[in-house]
């Protein structure tokens, strides 16, 4: 990102990816530029940031090397990119290659697509192959590769769904606190 960003881009929030920046603008909408899992269906390159289409009412992203987490008012969370490790929470619709002959589909989510699972959430976060989740009642869920590396220092087997991670209700006391 050698240039800088034009005028008009206001963002609100910004995460960084490998080679890509993921924003939410003051209105909610998301924002992608640089290359590859831009959200756009499609890997690619640019330079200047692009709306994402019908992403709107978000208020936080978070970005992993390749994968992207975006969470929206209503608690919902969606999430595309590389899908390799199971970051994604879901199984991807996969991006077809090869001959022919020997059609093969690659781990990857190359559009937005909600997270089924995760509902109520208020803060979500990002590692190179992992993603993560907090919920309004203090429940914190992870998914994606050696995810218990993060949380207890164990190597951990893939995990490709939403698990809870770590509970505290001491948390739900303070998202209230920080609501009110």
């Amino acid at each position: 990102f050698e240039q800088p960003l034009p005028i008009n881009t206001q963002p609100k929030r910004l995460a960084l990816g490998s080679d890509f920046a993921i924003g939410v603008k003051e209105d909610g909408t998301v924002w992608s530029w640089g290359y590859g899992m831009l959200g756009l269906g499609k890997f690619e390159s640019r330079d200047v940031p692009q709306a994402i289409p019908n992403m709107t009412d978000f208020i936080e992203v978070a970005a992993g090397s390749e994968h992207v987490l975006a969470l929206r008012k209503d608690g919902t969370v969606w999430s595309w990119g590389d899908n390799e490790k199971g970051a994604l929470g879901y199984k991807e619709d996969g991006v077809p290659y090869g001959s022919p002959n020997d059609i093969r589909f690659s781990p990857h989510q190359l559009t937005p697509k909600q997270i089924p699972e995760l509902k109520d959430i208020v803060s979500i976060a990002a590692g190179s192959r992992y993603s993560l989740a907090l919920d309004k009642e203090g429940r914190g869920g992870g998914w994606g590769s050696d995810i218990n590396l993060v949380i207890n220092s164990v190597k951990s087997p893939l995990i490709k769904t939403p698990t809870i991670v770590y509970e505290n209700k001491n948390i739900k006391k303070k998202i209230q606190t920080i609501k009110n």
